[in-house]
């Protein structure tokens, strides 16, 4: 009886999961990815990018940085998961490599989300934390969440997916200590079978001209495979020929001079940008 009853449970464990996974690929077959013609971007300059945060987070936009975080870290989580679903029964496990600013805090809040979206496996490297109360929030979280915080890159392999959240529009080379060596080490898993998915800026880039020849400090520049920009894609994805996603969907209409991304109506957080 105890053989049968193990089997039976083995059984009704089996099911749930085929059931699942019959449900997400309904969800994935009845709400239809959004889809933005290349030809219908607007790459932002430095100056420009720099500017809509500012208005964002001034009394004409009344935002606080933490909301803003908050939404983009979500929208990351949300691009990476419509990657990656297939794989959330395997050995899949997200490193979410953080920087000292506000693309490491989006990473913070990206690795909370991809473990509530089902993924076993999420981790982070920080390797400058800060004491600011709002980044040390964000850990909190993680941490209460469970998820394993270290200040080293270790243990990556081909079923690893790197989340390069260490710079962003700001950045300003040269890379330097430590995270020109984490930026070798991003590159080094790569070639391994690892995957990269930059959050808004492949750090190292510089926001307009892309990847610096130099490698901005590092032995040579990253080379993402997904690419997530935030609100609109930058003038340095502009040739940029991996997979590529546009999230961040909370600029007001009318907010700026120029066109951003227009979502349809429902619930998309994120749009998938057409291949060049």
């Amino acid at each position: 009886k105890a053989t049968v009853s193990v089997l039976y449970c083995h059984m009704y464990r089996l099911g749930s999961r085929r059931l699942i996974n019959f449900a997400q690929q309904h969800r994935r077959m009845t709400q239809k990815l959004q889809i933005l013609n290349s030809d219908k971007v607007r790459y932002l300059s430095q100056e420009e990018a720099i500017s809509l945060d500012e208005r964002l987070m001034g009394d004409e936009g009344g935002y606080r940085v933490e909301q803003l975080m908050e939404l983009a870290g979500q929208s990351c989580a949300v691009a990476i998961e419509n990657e990656f679903a297939e794989r959330r029964e395997s050995d899949i496990e997200f490193i979410i490599v953080c920087g000292p600013g506000n693309n490491g805090g989006d990473g913070l809040v990206i690795a909370r989300h991809l473990l509530h979206y089902g993924f076993r496996k999420v981790r982070v490297t920080y390797p400058k934390e800060t004491s600011n109360k709002l980044y040390l929030d964000l850990l909190q979280q993680c941490k209460v969440h469970k998820i394993k915080v270290s200040n080293e890159l270790k243990g990556l392999n081909e079923e690893s997916v790197i989340v390069d959240a260490l710079f962003g529009f700001s950045f300003r080379p040269p890379l330097r200590a430590p995270f020109d060596h984490l930026v070798n080490e991003m590159n080094a898993a790569q070639l391994r079978g690892a995957k990269i998915v930059s959050v808004d800026i492949p750090s190292g880039w510089h926001v307009e001209s892309g990847p610096l020849a130099d490698g901005a400090g590092a032995e040579k520049p990253l080379s993402p495979d997904i690419l997530i920009s935030l609100t609109a894609p930058k003038k340095c994805s502009e040739n940029f020929k991996g997979v590529h996603y546009v999230g961040g969907r909370f600029v007001p209409p009318g907010f700026t001079d120029y066109a951003v991304p227009v979502y349809t109506p429902g619930t998309a957080l994120v749009m998938k940008v057409a291949s060049l």
